[in-house]
């Protein structure tokens, strides 16, 4: 009877720890990163959300292709906020293999089931810069 009780118990903490990636927290003081609308300059009909870091204009570019790990992540800037609405759970991270800071990521904490989703510096675009291997990209148009 105790092992039939066990295995229930322990099928509950292995999936209670999955979507636990283990990124770095909010820092003391994060940065409120408030998107903003971002229209495409040769084509007025491609318009993207946006987000400023640094005097750097982001726009989506991909998602995670594969697994990408703590080691992967390099720290927690901040968080999103959209429309004036804030979610700390919404978080911005730049990466170890980029410290050109070219893309940052945004993953939402304690969201087990979503993707983490890259951004990449609008000033970037048509040059040929390192993407890392965990970043798969989406086929913006901006971006080809």
């Amino acid at each position: 009877m105790k092992k039939l009780l066990l295995l229930p118990l322990l099928c509950i903490l292995l999936l209670a720890g999955c979507g636990d990636r283990g990124f770095a927290p909010l820092p003391e003081e994060p940065t409120a990163f408030e998107l903003t609308g971002f229209q495409n300059p040769a084509d007025p009909d491609d318009g993207y959300m946006a987000l400023e870091y640094e005097g750097r204009v982001y726009l989506p570019y991909g998602t995670l292709a594969g697994r990408i790990g703590r080691s992967d992540v390099a720290e927690c800037l901040g968080y999103l906020v959209q429309d004036g609405i804030a979610d700390e759970n919404a978080r911005i991270y730049t990466l170890a293999a980029d410290p050109a800071h070219n893309y940052l990521m945004d993953d939402y904490e304690g969201g087990e089931m979503m993707q983490p989703i890259f951004w990449r510096a609008a000033d970037t675009a048509g040059e040929a810069i390192d993407t890392p291997d965990y970043i798969d990209d989406l086929g913006y148009a901006f971006w080809q």
